[in-house]
């Protein structure tokens, strides 16, 4: 299934989406805002982390394609799947023409729903470079909590610096968007509660029934 929210959708990453995924590792200034870091990557090393990712069961990525256009406008990437404790490591990486229109916060928003609702997350993290105002002003926009500074965790153009970590647990996100009634989701999250509460009326009246015979 492809995953979709206000602006944006996020559906399987393709071979052909790879030339703008090495697009994105090799662009300096995209680079300089994440916390990981890493060698130019050529068109073979792109190949295989495609190969490697798609056989890797703790890691998935998703092309982000944005809805009025049809354009593939970034990846989104979740690390660290635990199944056990039922928490993932979120981020994502856009390309110049995608900037500046809340694409990056709706992809987040559309895999926060995703992950609680379909994949059973109970907390969904995030890693931001202090530097980078841009992914700092997505976490505001949403419920996503602040838990810890790692001070000087990452090195880049001869400078340390500190690393914000976040974590939205589910119950947090899931008030938020029925507040917010992002995308309709309040809407058809209460419409679910009334059908749930019509089904278990039937299902008591039909148990009386057999109770009775």
């Amino acid at each position: 299934m492809e995953i979709y929210g206000e602006k944006v959708k996020l559906r399987a990453m393709e071979p052909e989406d790879m030339e703008m995924y090495r697009r994105l590792v090799n662009d300096p200034e995209v680079e300089h805002g994440v916390p990981g870091w890493g060698f130019p990557v050529s068109t073979i090393d792109q190949m295989k982390w495609f190969e490697a990712t798609r056989a890797d069961p703790t890691k998935k990525s998703f092309t982000i394609i944005e809805l009025a256009t049809g354009m593939p406008v970034g990846v989104y990437t979740v690390h660290n799947l635990d199944w056990h404790n039922r928490s993932c490591l979120t981020g994502y990486k856009l390309i110049p023409e995608g900037r500046g229109r809340g694409l990056a916060f709706d992809a987040d928003t559309a895999f926060a729903k995703y992950g609680y609702d379909e994949l059973g997350m109970h907390r969904i993290t995030g890693a931001v470079i202090v530097t980078n105002a841009k992914s700092r002003n997505v976490i505001h926009k949403g419920p996503t909590s602040f838990e810890g500074l790692r001070r000087e965790a990452v090195y880049k153009n001869g400078q340390w610096y500190d690393v914000i970590e976040t974590g939205t647990l589910e119950n947090e996100w899931r008030e938020w968007a029925i507040e917010s009634n992002w995308n309709g989701y309040g809407d058809a999250y209460r419409a679910k509660q009334a059908e749930a509460q019509a089904a278990k009326t039937e299902s008591v009246k039909f148990r009386d029934l057999l109770t009775n015979r």
